[in-house]
């Protein structure tokens, strides 16, 4: 019978192992972020450049030990890519927040112009949809690429891969344990704020291009993109400290104190 805990350790230093694990970290956030095409674009094609700059890391990072020893067996394999993706899912939340709130602060201004919650519908989800919310989130994408906001993305994963080694590092035990951990929140919250502070400047942008587009306009399309660039910035502000609250507490619980508890119980149970 096919044993995948039986083989994991034998394969954890190949290649493809380590690609695995930096999928994990990387593949969340291309599924997600608009930048890379979510929700329109295929979700097979993120899939598929999320594995390409995954494979791209794992050869980047060819000379980085990935930490689990062979003793630990496939159950401390599977923890640690379930590690990674929980990393990786709590980076991708930070950023996705700040796209949320832009789309939100559009549908709030779709809201005040219809004076009701009717809406049309999207012609491929059949769901209600908002022209602004989604006017938003396009005009900041492409500002947060002019910017060069994939660059930061890009340098943000690789410092998170440097404050958490591949696998998820060594934990040191007592005191020492908690000053570690103090130092890779607050490394990996920076991380964040640098995943988001770029898509944040974008959206803010984009609300300067509106308010420019309301007074070119006048009358209507003036009140309403000055309700819009009033409400915008707190609307963001609001979901983006609530995004990097949640990814702070996330950081604290589960992904640095759980996974590293299972660790050291896969390897007492390994060496008994």
């Amino acid at each position: 019978m096919f044993d995948l805990l039986a083989i994991a350790p034998l394969a954890f230093e190949s290649s493809l192992a380590r690609w695995a694990l930096v999928a994990a970290r990387i593949v969340p956030s291309v599924l997600l972020v608009p930048v890379f095409g979510a929700p329109s674009l295929p979700w097979v094609l993120r899939l598929g450049l999320g594995g390409a700059l995954a494979a791209w890391f794992t050869g980047a990072m060819a000379s980085q030990p990935a930490f689990l020893s062979k003793g630990v067996g496939g159950v401390g394999w599977l923890v640690s890519w379930a590690y990674e993706a929980t990393l990786g899912l709590t980076l991708a939340f930070v950023v996705w927040c700040a796209f949320a709130a832009a789309r939100l602060a559009g549908q709030l201004q779709d809201l005040a112009r219809r004076g009701d919650e009717e809406g049309s519908l999207d012609p491929v989800s059949a769901e209600p949809s908002s022209p602004l919310g989604s006017l938003y989130v396009l005009l900041a994408v492409l500002i947060f690429a002019e910017l060069g906001g994939p660059g930061a993305l890009i340098t943000a994963w690789g410092r998170s891969f440097e404050l958490v080694p591949l696998g998820g590092g060594v934990m040191p035990s007592g005191v020492k344990l908690l000053g570690a951990m103090a130092g890779i929140v607050a490394g990996l919250f920076e991380v964040a704020l640098g995943l988001a502070a770029p898509v944040w400047v974008a959206v803010w942008l984009s609300d300067v291009v509106f308010a420019v587009a309301g007074r070119l306009g006048g009358g209507m399309g003036q009140a309403v993109v000055a309700g819009a660039t009033t409400a915008a910035p707190l609307v963001v502000l609001g979901t983006l400290l609530l995004g990097l609250g949640l990814a702070r507490a996330a950081l604290e619980g589960w992904v640095l104190q759980v996974p590293g508890l299972v660790l050291y119980l896969a390897r007492v149970w390994a060496d008994g």
